[in-house]
């Protein structure tokens, strides 16, 4: 029986290669992710329930976190190596839900905000930066 390949972003490697290289592949990237992180926290509630969807390694999460340490936050990414990578960094947070998108796509989510990452475009149209 043929082992089944793994290419793209379902590839543990691709995982890795992203962790280093994402601050230096995406210009404005940390800057990206500190706006989209204050916007999740300023357009919630006292208590946002926010999905951080295709979260990778879960740097929004994380700055959101920072702002909201109460915040809910589902993440959803395709990417088992995402997903565990993730789990593994959130593990302790009892507030944050890491799951694969096969398991959500189909379901109905009640969530306040949702947020996709790397808009740029969008962001410097809107805000000016």
């Amino acid at each position: 029986m043929e082992k089944e390949k793994k290419e793209g972003w379902t590839h543990p490697e691709a995982a890795e290669k992203y962790a280093q290289t994402a601050d230096i592949i995406i210009p404005e990237r940390k800057e990206i992710l500190s706006i989209i992180s204050k916007v999740a926290v300023e357009l919630g509630s006292m208590n946002p329930k926010i999905i951080d969807l295709g979260c990778g390694l879960g740097d929004v999460t994380a700055g959101i976190l920072k702002l909201k340490p109460q915040a809910d936050v589902l993440m959803i990414d395709f990417s088992d190596e995402m997903i565990r990578r993730s789990s593994e960094r959130f593990r302790d947070n009892k507030n944050i839900t890491v799951v694969h998108w096969s398991s959500v796509k189909e379901k109905s989510l009640s969530i306040a905000l949702i947020f996709i990452k790397f808009v740029k475009l969008f962001i410097k149209c809107k805000t000016g930066i």
